[in-house]
């Protein structure tokens, strides 16, 4: 099984790479608080006007624990990393029970 899922993004190159150091980033940081299972990352974008919201759902998954965390902004990148930071906060909560 695959540790990164990611579902929806159907963006540029020049985006996913910016997506992926997003994402390798805050692997690392979740990584030395929790070992998981699977990360997983779903987009799903709306036009408003001639902007696009873009909703991020994240979702890891540990051998004890599911922690969830959903995103909503007009920046992609920004969106991105807040739900991950959500995750990361709740993991670094959850282990210092």
């Amino acid at each position: 099984m695959e540790k990164l899922r990611l579902s929806g993004f159907n963006i540029t190159e020049a985006e996913k790479s910016v997506v992926s150091n997003i994402i390798q980033t805050h692997d690392i940081k979740i990584s030395r608080e929790q070992d998981y299972e699977q990360l997983s990352l779903r987009l799903k974008k709306s036009q408003h006007g001639k902007a696009f919201l873009h909703e991020i759902e994240a979702k890891l998954e540990t051998k004890n624990k599911t922690f969830n965390a959903k995103v909503t902004d007009y920046n992609l990148f920004y969106a991105v990393s807040e739900a991950l930071e959500k995750i990361l906060n709740e993991v670094k909560h959850y282990s210092k029970r």
